[in-house]
């Protein structure tokens, strides 16, 4: 994680080299005078010459510095002023980015030594995902703990949490966009951040109140889990996906039964308790309606039936056939066979060269007649079959006492050699191609955040004050 954050402390703090240690006593005495004649500032060249030996905190003034010492605090005061925001990515598709940074209880301790309650990271928004949010606008690190130490002729820190690797946790809310009339998905990401925030220390051989932590962390690995939710309301790229992909790409019909899909010339039989024939004399209920045939074919966009025996009829008043009326009576069919179609739709329909049904009243009969019954059948799950309010219309030979018109209504339930047939909508072959690969990419995606994966960009800078100057010697 590589971002800048220069801090003003209260209290100063010197590192002292292992160079100057042995002499430290008549040492500082000759010291002394350079540092009052240089200003703020300690010799570069004291740091660059003991970069490989031991460091230590120094504070006070810049003329009369002395080491914090082993065991004894400095805390710095919680104000600071961010000059640029922080920013941390990971994944190539993860981006965070705070404009605020503020230590909580910083302090140093000798001889070389820091830590602090944690660090606050605030005013956060997530720039990737894309119509992504950072849960509550902030990240909050654990306690840190962490040391300096020198590397050739930079002085290095690091924070590391305690108590474990997890440095910090937190979430992200984002709406993840799929296509192929798949809704839109609510995500949220549960991130968790382990490892080090290390650095340099910007100016560590002066006695100043002002230090700039440069960040670039590379020990910090990221990782999350995501769970998604479907919202609700309809999915606005399903218009996009019927326009790309056109009627008949759309999706076909499966039907099976417990024992497997069907095949072409499976038995079906359509079975109702509730048709009714309604005309402006009255209502004809009948409870044993049966339209029995074969299946042609299956998995189709509309699959197609051979209706060879409909029957409508009844039990009423103990008379066999009889369908209950004001005035009694039967119907029979006409003009068999019939076809029926199932639509991966849902818009189906029984059709005849005509449909054809005669109701026989004592000294009465009539016959109905249409071109196709529409129906609505199921897609998914049981497959009935319902018919709603469709016109028939009496034609020659009926009576004269006869209704002009006659209205169909009920619903069938589909079987096929006694067992319940099942409905199941399965994408055109491109569909179900591109479905498949995108459900792929999404697992291994989701396989992906769940592995550590390292920090890619960290960078920002704040800048802190303190009531006493410090630095490293």
């Amino acid at each position: 994680m590589a971002f800048h954050a220069k801090h003003e402390l209260d209290g100063g703090v010197v590192m002292k080299s292992s160079l100057l240690r042995p002499i430290k006593e008549r040492a500082w005495f000759r010291v002394k005078p350079m540092l009052a004649g240089l200003g703020l500032a300690l010799a570069l060249g004291a740091v660059t010459a003991s970069s490989a030996s031991a460091i230590e905190w120094w504070v006070g003034t810049p003329a009369s510095p002395h080491p914090l010492g082993a065991g004894n605090k400095l805390p710095i005061n919680a104000g600071g002023t961010v000059t640029s925001s922080v920013t941390f990515k990971w994944l190539k598709k993860f981006e965070v980015r705070c404009k605020g940074v503020e230590y909580d209880s910083l302090f140093l301790e000798g001889p070389t030594f820091l830590g602090a309650t944690g660090i606050v990271f605030k005013e956060c928004e997530a720039k990737k995902p894309k119509h992504g949010t950072l849960v509550g606008g902030r990240i909050e690190t654990r306690q840190l703990t962490g040391k300096i130490k020198a590397s050739g002729s930079v002085v290095e820190f690091e924070f590391e949490p305690v108590g474990g690797p997890t440095l910090t946790t937190f979430s992200i809310e984002a709406l993840k966009k799929r296509s192929h009339r798949r809704a839109s998905l609510h995500c949220t990401y549960a991130v968790s951040a382990s490892g080090e925030l290390s650095g340099e220390l910007g100016d560590a051989e002066k006695i100043t109140s002002e230090k700039t932590f440069d960040f670039a962390s590379k020990s910090l690995v990221f990782k999350q889990s995501r769970t998604c939710t479907v919202p609700p309301g309809p999915s606005p790229r399903a218009k996009l996906h019927r326009r790309a992909f056109g009627r008949a790409a759309v999706s076909g019909l499966n039907l099976s039964t417990a024992k497997g899909p069907l095949a072409a010339g499976a038995e079906l039989r359509a079975s109702s308790s509730n048709v009714r024939f309604v005309s402006e004399v009255g209502i004809a209920e009948c409870e044993e309606n049966t339209l029995a045939g074969v299946l042609a074919n299956n998995g189709a966009s509309k699959d197609v039936a051979t209706i060879a025996e409909a029957t409508f009829s009844g039990n009423y008043e103990g008379v066999p056939g009889a369908c209950k009326s004001e005035f009694g009576g039967t119907v029979r069919t006409n003009h068999l066979p019939w076809g029926a179609v199932l639509a991966s739709s849902g818009k189906g329909e029984l059709a005849g060269k005509p449909i054809s049904v005669t109701a026989v009243f004592p000294g009465l009969e009539c016959t109905y007649e249409t071109g196709a019954i529409k129906a609505l059948n199921s897609i998914r799950g049981p497959v009935t079959l319902t018919i709603a309010n469709q016109a028939l219309k009496a034609v020659a030979g009926s009576s004269t006492f006869c209704p002009k018109l006659a209205q169909i209504n009920g619903t069938f339930a589909l079987t096929s050699e006694g067992e319940t047939v099942e409905a199941e909508t399965a994408a055109g072959n491109k569909e179900t191609e591109e479905e498949e690969t995108e459900h792929a990419e999404e697992a291994a995606e989701e396989a992906e955040e769940e592995e550590p994966n390292p920090i890619e960009v960290s960078k920002g800078k704040s800048t802190y004050g303190a009531l006493e100057a410090w630095g490293v010697l």
